[in-house]
């Protein structure tokens, strides 16, 4: 009976946890669109800015570069939490897999089987579903920007 109540009780703790999964689902929505709009956003902004710095006297170009480094810093700063985010998922992943979880009881087991679950999901931090925040993306959206800075300064020169 008491191995009943037990079993009963993980099975609950589970169920808790995806209620709380599926509460969370909202937040995920509006942080999806506001992290995809923001690497979007910088990727645009980074590469006028940059061409408006080729093109204008050193006074005012103080003021776009500033601009520019404070969006890519913006866009920086998100993409490096979700790579610590990361990284703390997989190191609890790990610490539970090398702990001598074998040793413990059958509580604990199961306790660590939900919180390696948990952890294994790969749901972390994603912008229209397109964009990772991690360190990854970050270079690949300055990379982005530097592409359409050069393709926006071969269309202006052909048209002289």
């Amino acid at each position: 009976m008491a191995s009943k109540r037990r079993n009963m009780f993980h099975k609950n703790k589970t169920q808790e946890t995806t209620e709380e999964g599926s509460a969370i689902k909202p937040l995920e929505k509006v942080f999806s669109l506001y992290f995809g709009l923001l690497v979007s956003y910088s990727i645009i902004l980074i590469s006028c800015l940059i061409y408006n710095l080729t093109k204008i006297k050193i006074f005012v170009s103080l003021d776009i570069l500033t601009i520019t480094t404070v969006a890519s810093y913006h866009l920086f700063v998100f993409c490096y939490i979700g790579e610590l985010l990361t990284r703390q998922r997989s190191a609890i992943s790990m610490s539970c897999y090398i702990s001598k979880w074998y040793t413990t009881s059958k509580n604990s087991k199961k306790s660590l089987v939900i919180i390696r679950e948990c952890t294994r999901k790969e749901k972390w931090l994603k912008g229209f579903s397109l964009y990772n925040a991690s360190l990854e993306s970050y270079q690949g959206a300055m990379e982005k920007s530097f592409s359409i800075y050069l393709l926006m300064r071969s269309l202006v020169d052909d048209t002289k």
